[in-house]
């Protein structure tokens, strides 16, 4: 009986209290049975009092660390679904363009209209160059009015278009757009200049632009 009450078994509580009641007899030791089980009973009770105020305390702290795996994971699947979208969306360019001798290849974004100021342009005298062609090597590129950087965008290229090199001045080049060309590109007024790192160099050398500047 001292054995079931260190073993915790509550399925013997019934028959404890059994002997306990009924039970006049004596032990080989000469204890009372009856006394002997009922300090079994007393122990076991405890016990088993114990083990359902534990219980819920278990029970409570498998949720609390079931519940923290589920945030850790959700805040892991989130930081990678973050990292996956900085790698699939392109940076988007901003529209004002700095002052450097060349043009780089970040450039308006593609929905923006461009915006001719109403400044004197030079006069461009060129000899005929359709069959000079070339590609535009850069994600995308603006096209100016005058072989300079500044507030003069007419247009915009993307890459893959193809183009028509008409001339060229410096580090520039006069261009129309070839047939294939994308549908997001345009030029204003059909023909305008890009910069040479925006372009894959042409099947030949162009003619050379001279460019006289109006009052």
């Amino acid at each position: 009986m001292r054995a079931l009450a260190e073993v915790g078994d509550t399925r013997t509580l019934w028959a404890l209290r059994k002997v306990a009641h009924d039970d006049r007899g004596k032990t080989s030791w000469g204890e009372s049975v009856a006394d002997t089980a009922q300090l079994a009973l007393d122990r076991l009770q405890s016990r088993s009092a114990l083990l359902r105020f534990t219980e819920p305390v278990k029970t409570a702290l498998v949720f609390v660390a079931m519940f923290a795996a589920v945030l850790f994971a959700a805040q892991r699947v989130q930081a990678v679904v973050s990292e996956l979208r900085k790698t699939a969306e392109p940076p988007v360019v901003a529209a004002s363009v700095s002052a450097t001798a060349t043009e780089g290849p970040a450039v308006s974004a593609l929905n923006e209209t461009p915006t001719v100021v109403a400044t004197a342009t030079p006069a461009i005298t060129t000899t005929t160059s359709a069959g000079i062609t070339g590609t535009v090597s850069a994600a995308s590129g603006n096209v100016r009015s005058s072989p300079r950087l500044g507030d003069n965008v007419i247009g915009i290229v993307n890459q893959g278009d193809s183009l028509i090199f008409l001339g060229v001045s410096g580090d520039w080049y006069l261009v129309q757009l070839g047939k294939n060309a994308s549908s997001s590109s345009r030029i204003k007024g059909g023909k305008g200049w890009v910069s040479r790192v925006v372009v894959n160099e042409p099947s030949s050398q162009p003619p050379r632009v001279v460019a006289t500047p109006q009052p």
